[in-house]
């Protein structure tokens, strides 16, 4: 296969980027074409393992940094790669390995929240962990995983937690030894009893660097590595300018590539983080034998609990604990028992598969997701993982309607989506067209239909629900043709506890009839042919074949019902069964969209705005019988006057009916598989 990973930064000393080059090693080992995309490179790299591509970018903040990476990243592996690999949060991800927290637990305020930064941190976040997105994530820790599934509901069988994996160079308990010990501290010029600590990172604050050396102070006999900060750096000057006088216990050793060799010489690993979703340096730490004091912040934490290879300090964070904490570590006893359980449990669970899991899932060899091909045919498409999206389209004996919205389905842009056909009780000649579309949607499609028994609208868009396999529902009317980028506009505005509402613009008798008699595409105009359409009298407004971002203006209404319509109409399938659907009760045409709604604005789901974005073209068709109104809207009635939020016959009704198999008034039909 061939195989892109995408990193912003590529650097020796971050355990990010260790774990990216060790991932293409392994995949470049296998014998997959690994071509490994960075903006900035300071690692030299054995050219013929894999290859390395610069994507240089430039940008006066971090954020803007990353996402014009992002957009350079996810141009360059478009087309010609099998398997797309994220080590930061980039865009069109096939699986992305998360080493980072999730930008919403930071409790960043409303002020901060409205800033270009986290709009931006936000947005490139839900690119893979929104819902509706496809990407594969591995997740380094079950609490990681857990703070993603509840910020973005990421659904659980996207996640693989990955055993924890450390570069088996690093991993060297036997340096632990009383005779390497006393070898290697001696070329460090330590005397065998001198106490010596160990920080091992490259962002100084967030790994409390400060906080160390506030302890150092009060035990000047003892001497603080720290190795991955330049000693001529600014960061460098200031820790010094910070001990002052207590400088001469401070070794600044810049990047090493000897880890082991410090830990072996270290009696203790201070890592007290203000932030780290994993801490490698944690567990390379124990499992090399050097007892580790870090922060309960860091995610790695468990495995120095685990182990009894340490001391872990509880949130919040106080000084006083660290300093105590670090006194207790003089016992040289309590040090040897603390070394000797770290060796033992690095050996008892071999944390050096991770990375090697990681690539079986890539190959398809041990995805959680049964649909990935395994193992892809070299320069194959991508990967499609599975069907977030449900298109219901309801129909009824309209059949050449039906094809022109199947035609704008075909050509959709954003193509990650089945379609549900919910028919109304039409003749065979509905299932004779969508047996004609059999190859040419590309898309799965299934055929609910029952028995026409009236209009029963509700009725078969809860069957074509039950039918369906999207995490997200889109309703669309067989006579609402959708333009090419329905799906996608859609998807760009799906939230969590929203329901979004598209617009549509009403064509014309005579317009309609070049449609469906003259394939005439108007989902294919430009401003210009809709323009002239307008002025023509051909449709009735342009406005909704406009694109305009209204960003937060979209959501002025939250709990406005009028004027949303079935037509068009997006809900999460969570919130469906919340309300347990439309309800069954409405026979005839009218009302059964408004009574949905108001029950999901009861529910807490609140509306957001699809105008300007989401809009479709109505074709036109006589006026229905409104001979069931009145009756309708004495049950609308009893709904906006009462409290209920559940349906009188939904969902829940249907589930309970005869079986298909065995009712020959409904049938589902599987029309692409």
């Amino acid at each position: 296969m061939r195989i892109a990973i995408g990193i912003v930064k590529l650097f020796p000393a971050g355990g990010l980027q260790r774990d990216c080059v060790r991932l293409a090693r392994i995949l470049a080992g296998r014998g997959h074409d690994v071509t490994l995309f960075t903006a900035e490179n300071k690692w030299p790299l054995d050219p013929q393992i894999f290859r390395i591509v610069l994507l240089p970018v430039r940008a006066f903040s971090n954020h803007r940094l990353d996402l014009k990476f992002a957009r350079r990243f996810a141009a360059a592996t478009a087309t010609g790669f099998d398997r797309v690999i994220g080590f930061n949060k980039l865009i069109d991800l096939d699986f992305y390995y998360c080493a980072d927290p999730s930008i919403q637990a930071r409790g960043r305020g409303p002020l901060a929240r409205a800033l270009p930064r986290h709009r931006i941190q936000a947005m490139l976040e839900r690119e893979s962990f929104g819902p509706l997105q496809r990407t594969h994530i591995f997740a380094l820790t079950e609490s990681s995983a857990a703070d993603y599934r509840s910020n973005w509901a990421t659904q659980a069988q996207r996640i693989t937690v990955l055993q924890p994996s450390i570069d088996p160079m690093r991993l060297r308990p036997d340096l632990r030894s009383a005779e390497h010990r006393a070898e290697i501290r001696a070329s460090l010029g330590f005397s065998t009893t001198q106490p010596v600590w160990l920080w091992v990172g490259a962002q100084s604050h967030v790994k409390g660097l400060d906080r160390i050396l506030s302890a150092l102070h009060k035990m000047p006999d003892t001497t603080l590595l720290v190795a991955g900060i330049d000693p001529s750096s600014n960061d460098a000057n200031q820790i010094r300018n910070t001990l002052g006088s207590g400088a001469r216990n401070l070794r600044i050793l810049g990047f090493r590539e000897d880890i082991p060799h410090l830990m072996a010489a270290a009696d203790v690993l201070v890592h007290p983080s203000r932030l780290d979703v994993t801490g490698q340096v944690i567990l390379e730490a124990i499992v090399n034998g050097l007892p580790a004091v870090v922060t309960s912040r860091c995610g790695f934490a468990e495995h120095v609990e685990k182990s009894g290879a340490g001391i872990v300090l509880p949130e919040p964070f106080e000084q006083p604990a660290l300093d105590a904490a670090l006194a207790r570590l003089r016992d040289r006893r309590l040090l040897e028992s603390m070394s000797l359980a770290g060796i033992q449990y690095g050996r008892d669970t071999i944390p050096i598969s991770g990375l090697d899991r990681a690539a079986d899932i890539i190959e398809g060899r041990a995805a959680t997701e049964p649909a990935i091909p395994s193992p892809l045919p070299a320069h194959s498409a991508r990967a499609q993982r599975y069907v977030p999206v449900s298109i219901i389209v309801t129909t009824y004996n309209r059949p050449d309607a039906l094809e022109a919205v199947l035609r704008g389905l075909a050509q959709q842009s954003d193509k990650d989506f089945e379609v549900v056909v919910a028919d109304d009780g039409s003749t065979s000649e509905t299932t004779a067209l969508l047996k004609s579309w059999e190859g040419r949607l590309q898309r799965p499609l299934t055929h609910v239909w029952h028995e026409n028994r009236g209009f029963r609208a509700a009725e078969i868009r809860n069957r074509a629900i039950l039918s369906s396999r999207g995490a997200y529902c889109i309703f669309l009317d067989g006579d609402c043709i959708p333009r090419s980028d329905f799906v996608r506009e859609h998807r760009q505005l799906a939230e969590v506890g929203w329901f979004v509402v598209g617009n549509r613009v009403l064509m014309s008798q005579r317009l309609t009839d070049r449609v469906l008699n003259h394939s005439l595409r108007p989902e294919l105009w430009t401003f210009v042919d809709a323009c002239r359409a307008l002025f023509g009298g051909d449709i009735n407004r342009i406005a909704p074949l406009l694109q305009v971002r209204l960003g937060p203006v979209r959501k002025i209404r939250p709990q406005h019902w009028w004027g949303a319509r079935s037509c068009n109409l997006a809900v999460w399938r969570t919130d469906l069964d919340r309300v347990d659907g439309f309800d069954c009760s409405y026979v005839g045409w009218g009302l059964e969209d408004t009574d949905l709604l108001i029950r999901l604005l009861r529910a807490g789901i609140n509306r957001k705005d699809g105008r300007f974005s989401t809009g479709v073209l109505h074709l036109w068709h006589p006026l229905a019988d409104p001979s069931f109104l009145l009756a309708n809207q004495a049950m609308l009635d009893a709904i906006q006057h009462g409290d209920r939020t559940l349906s009188i016959r939904g969902l829940s009704w249907l589930k309970n009916q005869t079986e298909p198999s065995q009712d020959r008034t409904f049938e589902i039909r599987k029309v692409i598989a």
